[in-house]
């Protein structure tokens, strides 16, 4: 993970602004907020209605996937609870239990 980091910072302005705004100071956090609200300002300018629909689409699917793994990950957990069945005792014959006679 943190090589993926390190050479996303090292990408023009878009890295940098993520570098400044995870280690710069207090204010560069709300600089980096204003200038991607302002992207996305321009690019529903530029491009419009289908835009905002692909932008839609792309978070829908993004709930989708964080949906599966929050609720799938227990479907993948390395450690899984042993089964209850009883298991004979080392060196022991094992003696299903009896029953009562009614």
């Amino acid at each position: 993970m943190k090589v993926s980091s390190l050479s996303f910072y090292n990408v023009p302005v878009i890295g940098w602004m993520a570098k400044d705004a995870v280690h710069g100071s207090e204010e560069a956090k709300y600089f980096f907020i204003f200038n991607i609200a302002v992207l996305f300002g321009v690019l529903v300018y530029a491009f419009g209605y289908p835009f905002v629909i692909t932008f839609a689409l792309f978070g829908t699917a993004c709930g989708l996937v964080g949906l599966v793994i929050l609720t799938g990950s227990d479907a993948f957990a390395k450690e899984r609870p042993a089964a209850s069945v009883p298991q004979a005792r080392p060196g022991r014959k094992y003696q299903a239990p009896q029953r009562r006679a009614a």
